[in-house]
C-alpha cells in the first residue's frame, strides 16, 4: 500500500479542495485551538479572571481564535501550492 500524496492547487477551485482535505482541516483547527487558547490566556486572561464579559471582549476572543487559524491555512495552502 502506497502512502497517500498530499493533494496540491493551481487554481482557486483546487486550493479550497486542499483547505478542505480532512487531514489539512484537522491540523488548522488543532493548531487554531491551541494557539487561540494560548492567546486568549495572554491577552484576555485577566479580563476573564475578573469576570468583566462584554461584547467587545467576545469579539477580541473570537479574533484570538481566528488568527492563528488564518495563519495555519495560508501555511498549508503556501506549502500545497502547484507551481
Amino acid at each position: 500500500m502506497s502512502p497517500a500524496v498530499p493533494p496540491t492547487w493551481s487554481t482557486s477551485r483546487e486550493a479550497c479542495s486542499v483547505w478542505w482535505h480532512r487531514a489539512n482541516r484537522r491540523r488548522i483547527v488543532s493548531i487554531g485551538l491551541i494557539v487561540g487558547t494560548i492567546l486568549v490566556g495572554i491577552n484576555q486572561g485577566t479580563v476573564l479572571a475578573a469576570g468583566h464579559l462584554s461584547i467587545v471582549l467576545g469579539i477580541r476572543i473570537v479574533l484570538d481564535y481566528l488568527t492563528p487559524t488564518i495563519v495555519a491555512s495560508l501555511g498549508v495552502l503556501a506549502g500545497s501550492r502547484c507551481n
